[in-house]
């Protein structure tokens, strides 16, 4: 028998590099191209890609799901950010078992869905397209408050069905 694999995902803390950023930052970009780029984990059916989009000479996703700020030069590195880079994959396969929440929200014309831990403290984020969707960020939810206000867009989203 196959053992479980740990839940959630391992971490991967910078100390694991010899607190090397040049070292870490390759170590779980090998780990966000295994998870997406390598291989494609499955959403209601359908393929879960990334964008092509670079920056950097890495993809815009992986970006999205290390580092934080509104204006895309200026993003800054997370480490808790970075040290879950196995969590987006491992929260899109778990989808199913209970171990995580989804749901969809629409806003004008795209659709996006949601992948959550059961108290909402981390948030993985896909867009539809016709044939596939594209993670497009995750992160953890670290204030109270923000959890709550996650809970209650699941609440209000799966009452609607």
């Amino acid at each position: 028998m196959v053992p479980e694999p740990p839940w959630p995902p391992e971490l991967i803390p910078l100390a694991s590099c010899g607190g090397s950023w040049t070292k870490y930052c390759e170590t779980i970009y090998a780990e966000f191209r295994r998870d997406f780029v390598s291989s494609r984990g499955r959403f209601l059916g359908k393929h879960v890609g990334i964008s092509k989009r670079m920056i950097e000479g890495k993809e815009a996703a992986f970006w999205h799901c290390i580092s934080e700020g509104k204006v895309e030069e200026d993003r800054v590195p997370d480490m808790r950010r970075c040290e879950r880079i196995r969590w987006p994959r491992g929260l899109i396969d778990a989808v199913g078992t209970g171990r995580v929440k989804w749901w969809k929200e629409r806003d004008g014309s795209r659709c996006r869905s949601y992948v959550a831990l059961p108290d909402f403290s981390y948030l993985v984020v896909m867009e539809e397209a016709a044939t596939h969707f594209l993670m497009v960020t995750a992160y953890p939810i670290e204030q109270p408050h923000a959890q709550r206000k996650l809970g209650k867009r699941y609440a209000d989203a799966t009452e609607k069905g």
